[in-house]
């Protein structure tokens, strides 16, 4: 223990940072991609690329459950009795209380890259990058089943004592629990499989070729695939004689083992399908952007992701009283209040994928992965607007002039996107980003360097002297300067162009993503590295980060008394619009002179409370917590900061009742604070 000297400090702030404050997730929009589903009874999970979701009521709502997991990258589940597994990209984790808690059960896996689990008797099975393991003892050690089988598992399932496995390489078979493995795959005439699934005596093959099928144990196989218009298979489940196929592209029905298929996917509207699973009547799919839900074998589905807001938000646009968020997979949602409530918006968007919108009057444009769609009445319909079967990754206006930029460059519209007309003329790189119009002048960032016109793209020139990383994310501007974020931080130019020069003070990561501007501040969004903002044209940049997931920020808005953001697989945030143009500011105020550390929050507490401070420069920081006699009970902060404002939770759960005191120490600088335990 070390003993700490308590002396009474008097820090008075003309102004502080409200302790409360921090970013807030909004209700949505609901989705995400979903990997995986297990059925435990009435419990039904949902495994995604971010973390476990629980429903108790058939879909209708979902909640995280999480607790003990240390990698939330979901792969597979597999239920035996009262116990849950799971496997993720880095281990295999087991619940025997129905998700309230989840134990790590790795020992003795080589590789912990999971990619599918089954069960049988008191055998577990795990497929990994590296062959498949069998547990005997509940998951609690591991050895490899690997003999004759050392290629990346992408399915197992057990048939009668036969276990099977599904890699890139067609089938292998083994008799005896996985000690030795032979290929079966006769018959397959494509042998990167996805899924098996056994129906009755029928082994089932989805393949990146489509539907396979086996009579015999995989001696032989035939392809089923009548009626499919879509062959690459991730999912095949049935209920009685009814035989599922999810595809890259919709839900398929056989009702004769596969002899001939219709399809069932009217109310999808995310068609690429991951997972299938039946609990009783009811019908669930994965898709890469959320659950849906039926109760007549497909027939009809409806939205089911209340609760798992994990969805890809790509885009944000404030028409009126009403927010749209464009996601990745999900379309186009708008909030009527603020993020409170999000529904989809009206038919008409054939695109899924949004990568851009504009707002141009009433206008409302989507530039999609098939094209560029409008709407003119907020959403309720959508129509081409002119531009098909294009990739649209940015979108831009002048006074005159519509702007879409894409793979094969920039394309313009003169008579607000009844037409489009490419303007390429001087553009060397016509993989194009991102635009932005700043006056006369037109900038596009590329994916290599930036490019400039001054005669509405009719010529564009390249000005990328000084840009040290030429693979441009995002553009801006503030007044006469430009900013660009790249794969390597951010560049200002003060010359439109002519000269750029590197502007990363206090960026903690340097994969800019997005960046935008409230005419004050410049805000850059980053690649897992949060939001930050500079006041100072990049000079120097303070992370806003408190209460933010460490994923990446695309999009930003502002309406009525808030800041949205989007993120990139946690939904869109947001926060005061007072927070934004105060809080920066009263960090500045400190720059090179001092820090803050904040009441903690709540006080009293039990057990948890959150500790808040800010530093005006990178430091290497400590922050702990002593008890009355001034003995060290815990280390919060133990390393090098740059500057920006932090948040840390305190937990007190195994401390008695009492006086506590906390101490930061940054660089020369020293405070301390006292908190209360209550119990």
């Amino acid at each position: 223990m070390q003993t700490l000297k308590i002396s009474l400090l008097v820090f008075i702030l003309s102004i502080t940072v409200s302790a409360q404050n921090s970013w807030q997730q909004t209700n949505g929009p609901y989705g995400g991609g979903i990997t995986s589903f297990a059925v435990s009874g009435t419990n039904i999970f949902v495994g995604t690329d971010d973390g476990i979701f629980l429903s108790t009521n058939n879909g209708e709502d979902w909640k995280g459950v999480n607790t003990g997991l240390t990698n939330t990258s979901i792969s597979s589940f597999t239920v035996s009795g009262s116990n849950v597994f799971v496997g993720t990209v880095n281990g295999i984790f087991l619940t025997t209380n129905n998700g309230i808690n989840w134990y790590e059960m790795s020992s003795g896996l080589i590789s912990k890259n999971i990619s599918s689990l089954t069960n049988y008797n008191t055998f577990v099975f795990a497929g990994t990058d590296s062959g498949v393991f069998i547990s005997t003892n509940n998951g609690a050690n591991w050895t490899a089943a690997n003999t004759g089988l050392k290629d990346r598992i992408y399915s197992l399932v057990v048939k009668e004592n036969n276990l099977f496995a599904g890699i890139y390489g067609g089938v292998f078979i083994s008799t005896n629990n996985g000690a030795s493995w032979n290929p079966a795959s006769n018959g397959l005439t494509n042998q990167l499989v996805y899924t098996l699934a056994v129906v009755g005596m029928n082994l089932y093959a989805g393949t990146a070729g489509g539907v396979f099928r086996s009579t015999n144990n995989g001696t032989n196989w035939i392809e089923v695939n009548n009626g499919l218009t879509n062959l690459t298979i991730y999912s095949i489940t049935n209920s009685g004689s009814n035989l599922f196929a999810g595809t890259f592209d919709g839900v398929f029905l056989s009702t004769n083992n596969g002899t001939s298929w219709a399809e069932v996917s009217a109310g999808l509207l995310n068609r690429h399908i991951r997972s299938l699973v039946f609990s009783d009547n009811n019908f669930f799919a994965g898709t890469f952007n959320g659950v849906f839900h039926s109760i007549n074998y497909g027939t009809n589905w409806v939205y089911s992701s209340r609760g798992i807001a994990n969805s890809i938000v790509t885009s944000l646009a404030v028409i009126g009283t009403k927010l749209f968020a464009g996601t990745w997979g999900g379309g186009v949602i708008v909030s009527p209040d603020n993020g409170t409530n999000w529904i989809e918006t009206g038919p008409g968007l054939l695109g899924e994928h949004i990568e851009s919108m504009l707002v141009s009057g009433n206008n409302l444009f989507a530039g999609t992965e098939i094209g560029i769609f409008k709407s003119t009445n907020e959403g309720s319909i959508w129509v081409s607007a002119g531009l098909v079967d294009t990739f649209i990754s940015c979108l831009s206006k002048n006074e005159n002039y519509l702007f879409a930029g894409t793979g094969y460059g920039i394309f313009r519209s003169t008579n607000n996107s009844s037409t489009w007309t490419l303007m390429n003329s001087g553009l060397t790189n016509p993989e194009v980003n991102c635009l932005v119009v700043n006056g006369t002048y037109i900038f596009a960032g590329t994916t290599d360097g930036v490019f400039v016109s001054t005669d509405n793209t009719l010529n564009w020139t390249e000005v990328s002297s000084g840009l040290t990383h030429t693979y441009i994310l995002s553009l801006t501007y503030n007044g006469p300067n430009i900013f660009a974020g790249t794969s390597g931080g951010v560049f200002i130019s003060t010359n439109y162009g002519s000269n750029w020069t590197e502007v990363n003070s206090g960026l903690t990561n340097l994969e800019v993503w997005s960046l935008f501007n409230d005419g004050i501040k410049i805000y850059a969004g980053n690649y897992y590295g949060g939001l930050f903002a500079s006041t100072n044209n990049g000079n120097n940049w303070y992370n806003y980060n408190t209460g933010l997931p460490n994923v990446g920020v695309s999009s930003y808005a502002v309406k009525d008394s808030n800041i949205f953001i989007g993120l990139r697989g946690k939904g869109v945030w947001k926060r005061p619009l007072s927070d934004i143009i105060n809080a920066i500011d009263e960090i500045e105020k400190f720059v090179n002179s001092e820090f803050i550390l904040e009441q903690n929050y709540p006080n009293p507490f039990n057990p948890t409370t959150n500790l808040r401070y800010a530093i005006s420069s990178r430091q290497f920081v400590t922050l702990k917590v002593y008890d009355l006699l001034g003995r060290e009970v815990a280390t919060l902060v133990n390393e090098e900061k740059p500057a920006g404002e932090y948040e840390v939770e305190f937990n007190g759960a195994t401390l008695p009742s009492g006086i506590y005191f906390y101490q930061l120490k940054a660089g020369q600088y020293s405070e301390t604070k006292k908190m209360i335990l209550l119990k």
